[in-house]
């Protein structure tokens, strides 16, 4: 029985061990070179200019100014006319009337006080629409109150994919 057990342990048990030695190695250096590949890659992406916010982005949302309204006045000073481009009257935050606030989040973003910047679920809801051939009408938007701040003040309305991601990076910030 002992002669038995040697031999087992000489013929399977040995070489077994050393079998999984070299395969828990060949593992190890195998993942580490997977890793050190993707850390690479990963690196290349996230340097591209698209997914970066800019200090000056930030800024200009910051400095944001509306474009002033030309008054025209009479001889005693009074508003006769006003002329304007687009009307724009400024009004601090902690004087809009809550009701006004709750119904601009009720209309254009449900979910403002639950997400980051971003509702990752619409935009995937809004992508399933666009892609579906059979789908006909309105197209759902997916853009949070957030990302209409960072498009209407830093970036363009083309409909484009690049100015999406731009979109979707600089709402996160």
């Amino acid at each position: 029985m002992k002669k038995t057990i040697l031999t087992i342990y000489y013929i399977l048990w040995i070489p077994l061990r050393a079998f999984s030695s070299f395969t828990s190695i060949v593992f190890a250096v195998g993942f580490l070179a997977f890793s050190l590949v993707y850390a690479i890659s990963f690196e290349f992406v996230l340097d591209q200019d698209i997914l970066k916010a800019k200090i000056s982005d930030i800024m200009k949302i910051q400095k944001w100014k509306p474009h002033d309204n030309t008054i025209i006045l009479d001889k005693n000073g009074e508003t006769i006319s006003e002329q304007f481009n687009e009307y724009h009257v400024y009004l601090p935050y902690e004087k809009i009337p809550q009701n006004m606030l709750n119904a601009i989040i009720a209309i254009e973003d449900r979910k403002f006080w639950e997400h980051k910047g971003i509702d990752v679920y619409s935009i995937l809801r809004a992508a399933k629409t666009h892609l579906n051939p059979n789908h006909k009408g309105y197209k759902q938007g997916a853009s949070t109150i957030t990302q209409q701040v960072v498009k209407n003040l830093l970036l363009t309305n083309e409909k484009t994919i690049t100015r999406k991601i731009r979109e979707i990076v600089l709402s996160l910030y």
